[in-house]
Formats: structure tokens, C-alpha cells, sequence
């Protein structure tokens, strides 16, 4: 614990909101040497000043990796009654970056993918917390094509860094929405295509660009000619 740790947790303790403030800036300079100040910092992202928030925000993700403490006031404040849905994001979110002493959150978030306003935060913590587990992968791999702008991106995230059997699994599925009878779903595999190929691995592309080949679509040749643009 650096030198001056103590004095900075008395001022995060300030009644005065621009004391707070500045001390978790000071916190957030000394980045992985305040870890022991992250509990006190993640009960900041419910102060009384939205700057104070905002900058409890900053902080915490330069000094929370490795806070397993900070983990049951992250859980607490998201289960609140009151929680705002601004506070319930941002705790969600910063889970991810306290590491693998946050795996104990799985199962919440897990409960909150039947939930559609918690859905897309939650999967995106999951994205860190538990890539392999195989019900947030079916997750995952529904969310690349959706149609909800936020679940998309974080499906996208995630076939950036899924399997070589996963990216097969998706190509295959992108080949086939790319015939659908619904516009939608054929947005989807055309939004996913040029993602696909970017992520694709020696032995993929060929695959995909076979598929396209014989769809023989302008949208999705579009698309081709997006992806060639990476």
C-alpha cells in the first residue's frame, strides 16, 4: 500500500464532493498501487455528484484489477431497488476489470440475459468473465446476429476471439440468413460477414468466400468488398 494511501481514503470519506472528486483523481494516478483504495471507490459510483460518479468510473478501471473486496459492493449496488440503470451499467461493467476474482458475478449475470434491459451489459461482462461457458457462447453467437444494434457489437466482439469451430459454426450460419426471406435477418449476416473474414483464421476465408460466391447477392458482395477493405 503506497505511502499515502490512508490519507487518500480519508478524503474519499470527504463530506465535499470536489475533495472526493480530486482524490480519486490522485487514486487514479498511482493506477495498481491504490488497488487497496478500490472498495472505497467503487462505493463512489453512487455519490450524490454525477462528477464524482463519472470520475469513480475512471478510477476504479486503473486500480480494480485484483479487488476482490471491491466484488460484493459491485453485486450490491447493481441489486439495489433504487438503482438507476446508469449505475447498474456501470457497475456490471466494471466486474470484468477486478478479473478472475469476479467469476463469483457469473451466475447473476447469466440470470440477467432473460432480462432485455440488463441483457447486453450483462453479456459483455461475460464476454470477459466466462467465455467458455457454453450457455453464454450460445449467447454470444445469437447475439452476432441480432438485430439490436449493442448485442451485435458485442457479438462481433466476441468472434473476434472464439474458436476456429466456433467461427465455422457462425460462417455457416451466415451463409444461410444470407438466403432468408427476411430482410432482417439478412442485414444481420451481411453486417457479420466482413467480421467474420477479419477474424478468420488460414482455411476459413476460402470457406466463406465460397459461400458467398454461390448466394450471389449484390448485398452480400457489397459486404465482400467492405471486408477487402480491412
Amino acid at each position: 500500500e503506497f505511502e499515502k494511501s490512508a490519507q487518500l481514503r480519508d478524503k474519499l470519506r470527504s463530506p465535499t464532493a470536489g475533495v472526493r472528486e480530486v482524490a480519486l483523481a490522485h487514486a487514479e494516478a498511482h493506477g495498481k498501487c491504490a488497488a487497496a483504495l478500490a472498495e472505497v471507490v467503487a462505493r463512489l459510483l453512487d455519490d450524490d455528484s454525477p462528477a464524482v460518479q463519472f470520475q469513480a468510473v475512471s478510477t476504479f478501471r486503473a486500480i480494480g484489477a485484483g479487488a476482490s473486496d471491491a466484488v460484493p459492493v459491485l453485486l450490491g449496488l447493481r441489486a439495489r431497488d433504487d438503482a438507476s440503470p446508469m449505475l447498474i451499467a456501470r457497475s456490471t461493467l466494471l466486474l470484468p476489470v477486478v478479473g478472475d476474482a469476479a467469476k463469483v458475478a457469473v451466475p447473476v449475470l447469466k440470470a440477467d440475459l432473460e432480462k432485455p434491459q440488463l441483457r447486453k451489459d450483462a453479456l459483455e461482462a461475460l464476454l470477459s468473465l466466462a467465455p467458455d461457458d457454453s450457455e453464454v457462447v450460445g449467447a454470444l453467437v445469437e447475439a452476432v446476429f441480432s438485430g439490436d444494434y449493442g448485442l451485435s457489437q458485442v457479438g462481433h466482439r466476441f468472434v473476434k476471439r472464439c474458436s476456429v469451430s466456433t467461427l465455422n459454426r457462425l460462417a455457416k450460419e451466415a451463409m444461410l440468413l444470407a438466403k432468408s426471406q427476411s430482410a432482417e435477418e439478412r442485414l444481420a449476416a451481411i453486417q457479420v460477414i466482413p467480421v467474420l473474414i477479419e477474424a478468420s483464421v488460414e482455411g476459413l476465408v476460402p470457406t466463406i468466400l465460397d459461400g458467398i460466391s454461390r448466394l450471389g447477392t449484390r448485398e452480400v458482395f457489397s459486404a465482400v468488398r467492405a471486408a477487402s477493405m480491412l
